[in-house]
């Protein structure tokens, strides 16, 4: 004969694995429940902010800022040194950090760049003149008086001291067909025994003729 508390156990015994079943539907509904009303399953978070800034929309791996983009910034700062100096090349008016623009050229000319004659205008970038319009300077030392030149040689072009001005003196050339003026000079009067071929002799004396070209102060 069977004890009371054994068929007691034995009962329980067979309700244990159903009871184990339900259990597990009851977890896993709950598993379910918990996490379909949790954030994993939720799409991103917006931080409420839709006015463009920093989002790439196109892919394009620029960042618009402002509703500029940093490609069109570079764009405009290239735009604004691609004209030159100060941009302002091509202008007409000699800028800041421009020799010449276009045609004016200050007061430069052909000859004060070395050359002869012709139009002297300016290179594109205005940092030069452009010379390809002017003659080719005349050869110093050649004898002859060319563009730029005083003199050349022994060729004064008819000028001497006096007709530059001095009292007295003789009119010489440089090596850069310049005239050169060393040996002229000024005095008020010519005393006894100089030469008063170009300048009148002091008071008391007299210009004497001496031979040649030459002319002399002495006693009157």
């Amino acid at each position: 004969m069977v004890p009371a508390g054994a068929n007691m156990m034995m009962r329980w015994i067979r309700y244990v694995p159903m009871l184990l079943i339900v259990a597990g539907c009851v977890e896993v509904e709950e598993g379910v429940s918990t996490f379909g009303s949790a954030g994993p399953s939720a799409g991103p978070v917006s931080d409420g902010d839709s006015g463009g800034s920093g989002t790439d929309d196109a892919g394009t791996g620029e960042t618009e800022v402002g509703g500029t983009s940093a490609a069109s910034e570079d764009s405009a700062a290239d735009d604004a040194t691609s004209n030159g100096p100060m941009g302002m090349c091509g202008d007409g008016a000699i800028d800041e950090g421009e020799v010449c623009d276009t045609g004016n050229v200050g007061t430069e000319t052909c000859m004060t760049q070395g050359q002869g004659a012709g139009t002297l205008t300016c290179l594109a970038n205005c940092m030069g003149y452009d010379t390809s319009a002017c003659a080719p300077a005349a050869g110093c030392g050649d004898g002859q008086i060319g563009a730029g030149e005083q003199c050349d040689g022994g060729n004064l072009n008819g000028q001497s001291c006096g007709s530059l001005g001095f009292d007295m003196g003789a009119l010489g050339c440089t090596a850069m067909c310049m005239y050169d003026t060393g040996n002229c000079m000024n005095v008020a009067c010519a005393a006894e025994f100089d030469n008063c071929t170009q300048v009148q002799c002091c008071a008391g004396l007299f210009c004497y003729p001496f031979g040649g070209n030459d002319n002399y102060c002495g006693p009157m």
